[in-house]
């Protein structure tokens, strides 16, 4: 393991200490997974208890996209694919409405809590469910996430898709979730098609 991977950690003294990025790690699964619903909780006090149970899907993305990253480029610890599998398992089951779009936030049990209107969240399941396929050489999982990629684009391009007004989401969001498109070179981004063809996935994102 790299012997200078160091995170911030605050501690109950609200002193900032810096933690070996493993014993962060260790901390971060035996505090915040919900080992009966699946997923993990993201409002804790200083002490460890949970204050808010809601599951938000951008965090939970986020989680599955973090354990993933430690497997693929820390160490390849099956503790890490065990920590990201129930959160990633409860986030495709529960996190979508019947028309593939993301809810913002979920009950502690996977009931719907809050719908955006956005695709803030999506990008993050997209892009844990991407790490994850890496992981664990997923091929599906990897098309699954690609093709997610490409409902962000039309939602973008559309928001009356997510119930939004016709009037486009800002420029910025677009270019914080997704490279501008066309591109400005045809040979810098691969086409649809490509994207779409698990042939030639590997050059996708």
């Amino acid at each position: 393991m790299p012997q200078n991977f160091e995170v911030a950690w605050v501690s109950t003294t609200d002193n900032r200490e810096l933690l070996p990025l493993d014993t962060y790690a260790r901390r971060y699964r035996a505090e915040l997974l919900d080992r009966e619903n699946g997923g993990y909780f993201t409002c804790l006090t200083r002490e460890g208890a949970v204050y808010d149970s809601r599951k938000y899907v951008w965090l939970q993305g986020r989680a599955v996209w973090l354990f993933s990253k430690l497997y693929n480029e820390l160490e390849p610890r099956q503790e890490y694919l065990d920590a990201a599998r129930p959160i990633l398992d409860f986030m495709r089951k529960h996190a979508r409405d019947p028309q593939g779009r993301y809810y913002f936030s979920l009950t502690r049990e996977g009931l719907p809590s809050f719908y955006q209107r956005k695709p803030y969240a999506a990008v993050f399941a997209m892009l844990g469910m991407l790490e994850f396929s890496k992981a664990t050489s997923d091929a599906s999982l990897r098309e699954e996430a690609i093709a997610l990629f490409w409902q962000i684009r039309d939602w973008i391009k559309d928001p009356t898709l997510l119930g939004r007004p016709s009037a486009p989401l800002p420029s910025l969001a677009d270019v914080m979730v997704t490279p501008p498109w066309p591109p400005k070179s045809p040979a810098s981004t691969p086409t649809r098609a490509i994207a779409t063809s698990s042939a030639n996935a590997s050059t996708v994102l």
